[in-house]
């Protein structure tokens, strides 16, 4: 029975202090719950193991106990155990914090065990030797003391968690059981003395197996909670410790994003080309300060606006809006993912040329457009600069010989596939060298310049005028027959003899006509026109030669 009580108090030991441990780890009710349980538990140990300890008590005499006296002696070192655990509920436990615990806890297992003692009347009274008593109480507090700093001063104490708990129970237990039978060494009981207690019907063996099977089954009971409340606390901490990562996480992802979107913002407003979004229904919801400045429409204007309403001309408009419902089908649609030259609107009406890149993108499972829009009224005036130097001469500002030929190439295949005539006229300027020598270059270049003038005030829309080379000029005239090409020849020949030039006078031109015939390409046809200007040099000059009245 003494090895059974020692057993209990270590076990019931080890219970209350998982108990304050896991009120220490609580908080609010949870806590002040958890300091109840081990408050009960340590009173109830220190009541198990007096309880048995005395059952191990024999006397010559018959002994029994009053049961109100023997009941509320578990109420001291209840008492004295909560006091002691409320005194450990701060996170951080200095040591004279441990130093009071250890006083009360002791003062709470001396009390039981005298209290309980004092449930025994004997005649002539119990007499104790006070040293013994002294000692008694100093081997609780010290015991106790040992049993809390193991606890509590983990830094000092080399060890781990579930050692060190055993071994801070099984220190509390020894104060317990050491305390109790080191205070019955100093009992002293009279030869002759009489038991005046009631002594209950009950035998000591069953009494001993109901005390310790309720006890045992209170202390696992509360060992069985503490773990589950430990693994409970520890998955909470975990699921709130992989929440706040999770919310740590989102935090930076929508910093990132926030920082993302500023940055974009920021490179979209400083941006040349205008910006813009519009949503699912054609409004904009993204109107960037380039657009402003070639629209001439604020933000705060077009924002929630519709946007083909406001910058596609009016002629534009019915295929836009017909083309739109598609796009917000499927995402696609002939602009997307290309950039195309479209007529734009200004505020004030002006229509101008612009290049458009557009991109599909989805947002809230709706398609939405983002445009990037660059005005090119000065790209399509360069690009019509860069036609024009590659097509025209740069001195008379006629056609050039160049873009010349890719017109003749054209004229021939319609005419071969039409059947319709085409006329072909080159000329030259009779003695030109003579005007250099004699007027200077400048005087030259200044008579090629009038007599383009003139003669291209005397062709039709649909003919043309190119500088073939030098003082040569050729005429390309679609529709016209021989005669009618020869006819319009000397009409040219009659208007430039009659023409007074500037510094020079009278100047005067040799014409060789040909006409289109089947198989001919344009080299023949060159050369047919080449052979009749020949022949009118050598027959004279100032007169034009057909294909009919010049040698083969």
């Amino acid at each position: 029975m003494v090895l059974l009580s020692v057993l209990i108090a270590m076990i019931g030991s080890l219970t209350a202090l998982t108990h304050a441990q896991r009120m220490r780890a609580s908080s609010g009710h949870t806590a002040l719950m958890w300091m109840l349980a081990g408050g009960i538990t340590l009173g109830l140990a220190i009541w198990s193991m007096h309880f048995i300890g005395m059952l191990a008590f024999h006397l010559p005499i018959p002994i029994g106990y009053e049961l109100s006296l023997t009941l509320l002696s578990t109420l001291p070192a209840i008492a004295a155990a909560l006091l002691g655990f409320y005194v450990l509920r701060k996170p951080d436990i200095k040591i004279r914090r441990i130093v009071v615990s250890s006083l009360l806890m002791g003062a709470g297992i001396s009390a039981m065990h005298y209290t309980g003692m004092a449930a025994i009347t004997m005649s002539p009274p119990i007499h104790y030797n006070p040293l013994i008593v002294a000692a008694s109480i100093l081997i609780a507090i010290c015991a106790s003391l040992g049993a809390l700093l193991m606890m509590y001063q983990s830094k000092q104490v080399k060890m781990a968690a579930l050692p060190r708990f055993v071994l801070g129970g099984v220190i509390m237990g020894l104060a317990i059981s050491g305390m109790h039978y080191t205070g019955m060494l100093g009992m002293q009981v009279l030869p002759g003395s009489i038991c005046l207690s009631y002594a209950s019907g009950i035998d000591q063996d069953i009494s001993m197996i109901m005390v310790s099977s309720i006890s045992l089954f209170w202390f696992s009971g509360g060992i069985i909670a503490a773990l589950f409340d430990q693994r409970m606390t520890r998955q909470n901490a975990e699921a709130l410790a992989l929440l706040e990562q999770t919310h740590l996480e989102l935090q930076m992802r929508t910093t990132d994003l926030l920082e993302h979107e500023e940055l974009i913002r920021n490179i979209t407003d400083a941006a040349h080309d205008a910006v813009i979004l519009i949503d699912h229904t054609g409004l904009v919801t993204y109107w960037n300060p380039a657009a402003e400045h070639m629209f001439g429409y604020t933000k705060l204007e077009m924002v929630g606006k519709n946007l083909h309403d406001l910058v596609v001309p009016e002629n534009n408009l019915a295929a836009y809006r017909e083309g739109f419902p598609r796009f917000v089908q499927s995402g696609k649609g002939p602009f997307i993912g290309q950039t195309r030259e479209v007529p734009a609107k200004r505020r004030n009406g002006e229509v101008f040329p612009a290049e458009v890149s557009l991109s599909a993108i989805k947002r809230h499972s709706q398609w939405s457009a983002v445009g990037i829009v660059r005005d090119a009224t000065e790209h399509v005036r360069i690009m019509e600069q860069l036609n024009q130097l590659a097509t025209t001469d740069v001195l008379t500002g006629i056609c050039n010989r160049r873009h010349f030929n890719e017109m003749l190439t054209s004229e021939i295949r319609r005419s071969t596939r039409f059947s319709s005539p085409l006329t072909l006229i080159l000329f030259d300027v009779d003695h030109f060298k003579r005007i250099n020598d004699t007027f200077g270059h400048q005087s030259g270049d200044q008579t090629l310049i009038q007599l383009a003038q003139v003669v291209g005030g005397a062709i039709r829309v649909t003919d043309l005028l190119a500088r073939w080379g030098g003082e040569e000029f050729a005429i390309l005239a679609p529709g016209c027959n021989l005669d009618t090409g020869r006819l319009l020849a000397e009409k040219i020949r009659l208007l430039l003899e009659k023409q007074h030039f500037a510094d020079v006078g009278q100047v005067t031109c040799s014409f060789g006509v040909a006409d289109y015939a089947p198989g001919d390409d344009e080299d023949s046809l060159m050369k047919k026109a080449d052979r009749c200007l020949y022949h009118a040099k050598a027959s004279g000059r100032n007169r034009v030669e057909t294909v009919t009245t010049s040698p083969t």
